[in-house]
């Protein structure tokens, strides 16, 4: 059987050597636009314009099964490879076949006609991982495939029996042992993976250093892959005009409040309420906005201070008080990123993390990020703490008004007005 099935494929190969042979055979005739449909039929479901980012996609360039992008540079080369291949073939006894780089630029300008892609929709309910696609909704690994659309990936392999015992106790531990608060941050952690942008929720992590802040934001990174995060600061974020184009694509945002910060948050309630966000790159002309992807994390000392006092941010934030400080002597790096990979204790219990995350149902951890003062009773005390730092009309209400059911104060002059 073993032979009957190389003999099949040699015959295949043949076959196909012998048809490409026939059609390199007429190509003196062919013009530039006969040239990019050749390559556009040779390369169909590896290469793809995206006419809304004006940028070209490549299939499997740098991951198996994912798209990413291309520079212009990149598909010219390309292109220049094929046509001196060729060149070469129609002038067998030339070693230097001779074309320009007028028609290389105008065979690669009409590849965009035949390979462009309007609306760069990418595959709904698929986790992409090393190993295949995971079906979310019925926990089944799927083979890759270019029609996916998928731009990013999990930087490891799907293991249905992987664990992260260490990583659970750490987390409660942390979490001073509430574990209605640990269930918070393993929802929180879903809707990174799945993309849950529909929540309009951040996790804002307060306390001091040496509390494990660090420590979760790594966890999350290693999560979902280095490739797929972001990190900036909120005054980067407001005030550099080309930050937010960073952010497209990512599964998740990391914002260090170390300069403290206290301006307008415009684009912060943008990237956490489902709004676009503008999409400009140096030396391109501006092609519109697009809608994040990403959630986002805030890691400060103190809870973050702004100049809007309306109940946009406030709706959004889910501040954690992370005051478990542990002592320096007996602080070690769990995981750490270091020469741009990740390393430390935890990090063979990532694709473990990930089954632990994707065990909750989707709909409970919706109800406990939407719900968390009911779901997480002792964030209530929080929740207003940061009411009263951040707004100084509620900090006027909490340290002069008391309610009292049966009292009356009055307010303003007791002066007639005698405007008609």
């Amino acid at each position: 059987n073993r032979g009957i099935t190389k003999a099949a494929e040699r015959n295949e190969q043949e076959e196909k050597e012998q048809e490409q042979a026939e059609v390199l055979a007429s190509l003196p005739n062919w013009s530039q636009s006969d040239l990019a449909e050749y390559l556009a039929e040779k390369y169909r479901g590896q290469l793809a314009w995206n006419t809304e980012r004006q940028e070209w996609y490549c299939y499997s360039l740098v991951t198996k099964g994912i798209w990413s992008k291309g520079s212009t540079e990149r598909i010219g080369r390309l292109v220049k490879s094929e046509i001196g291949a060729i060149a070469r073939e129609i002038a067998r006894a030339s070693k230097k076949p001779t074309y320009t780089i007028s028609l290389v630029n105008g065979v690669t300008a009409l590849l965009k006609f035949d390979l462009e892609i309007d609306k760069w929709n990418e595959a709904e309910g698929l986790l992409p991982l090393l190993n295949g696609v995971l079906d979310l909704e019925s926990k089944k690994l799927l083979p890759h495939s270019p029609d996916n659309k998928l731009t990013w990936c999990l930087p490891y392999n799907y293991n249905i029996l992987a664990t992260c015992d260490p990583i659970q106790e750490w987390l409660l531990s942390m979490c001073g042992g509430d574990r209605q608060l640990v269930e918070l941050m393993r929802a929180y952690l879903l809707g990174i993976v799945t993309g849950r942008t529909d929540w309009q929720k951040y996790l804002e992590l307060v306390g001091a250093g040496g509390t494990g802040k660090s420590t979760f934001t790594r966890l999350a990174t290693a999560l979902v892959g280095m490739e797929n995060v972001h990190t900036t600061t909120l005054k980067k974020l407001e005030k550099e005009k080309f930050e937010t184009a960073s952010i497209a694509g990512k599964r998740l945002v990391l914002i260090n409040d170390s300069e403290r910060y206290a301006g307008e948050v415009g684009k912060l309630k943008n990237l956490t309420g489902q709004d676009s966000l503008p999409y400009e790159v140096k030396f391109k002309q501006s092609k519109g906005g697009f809608t994040p992807s990403a959630l986002v994390i805030v890691s400060t000392n103190e809870i973050i201070q702004s100049c809007d006092y309306t109940s946009g941010l406030a709706r959004r934030r889910i501040s954690i008080p992370m005051f478990n400080q542990i002592k320096s002597d007996r602080q070690k790096n769990l995981i750490e990123h270091k020469n741009g990979q990740m390393r430390g204790e935890f990090l063979p219990y990532i694709p473990g993390l990930l089954n632990w995350v994707l065990s909750m149902e989707e709909s409970k951890a919706t109800s406990i990020v939407k719900n968390y003062e009911a779901n997480v009773p002792s964030l209530l005390a929080m929740k207003a703490r940061t009411l009263v730092e951040t707004n100084p009309i509620a900090d006027w209400l909490d340290n002069f008004v008391v309610y009292d059911s049966s009292a009356r104060t009055n307010v303003g002059v007791a002066k007639r007005d005698k405007d008609s």
